[in-house]
């Protein structure tokens, strides 16, 4: 597993230029420079392009709002990565995406504050649910995360979902 796509996203945080939970997208987009625009449907979710100096970044406005954000992190990866640009026709090598993928999961979800958060005294079976709405990603986003940092406790150990989580989030 690569480490390269956290480690850089790790930066933005112990650099200050991120700070509070949950990651202010727009706002760091707009201090880097980078113009975001939606598009409609049309089946790509993300193009990222760069022109005389100028970096914009268009995202599919069908995709729910969780996944938009975390789609828009994974090209910031790709841009901060120094990844080549996708030509056409060509996809991206899947150690590319992999590291893309994680520099938005440590952007947008980073390991102290997942570590931090998910020891706190939860609704028994909401971690995930209540976590990815503090973070403002998507659930399965969340469930995978917190897998891979072991911040999910053994499923014989959690009694099953409370529905009272939904008092939590009027």
């Amino acid at each position: 597993m690569t480490r390269r796509g956290a480690l850089a996203a790790r930066r933005f945080w112990t650099g200050g230029i991120l700070t509070e939970i949950p990651v202010d997208l727009n706002g760091l987009f707009r201090s880097l420079g980078i113009r975001v625009y939606l598009h409609g449907s049309g089946g790509v979710d993300a193009a990222c392009s760069r022109l005389a100096g100028r970096v914009t970044l268009s995202l599919n406005a069908q995709m729910p709002p969780p996944r938009r954000r975390f789609t828009a992190a994974h090209e910031l990866g790709h841009l901060v990565l120094g990844h080549a640009p996708v030509l056409p026709g060509r996809p991206r090598l899947a150690w590319q995406e992999r590291e893309a993928d994680d520099f938005a999961s440590e952007l947008l979800m980073p390991a102290w504050a997942l570590r931090r958060d998910s020891a706190l005294l939860l609704p028994p079976g909401q971690r995930e649910l209540v976590l990815a709405r503090r973070f403002r990603v998507s659930r399965q986003a969340m469930g995978l995360r917190l897998a891979r940092l072991g911040c999910l406790p053994s499923p014989k150990t959690e009694p099953p979902p409370d529905r009272s989580v939904e008092a939590l989030f009027p």
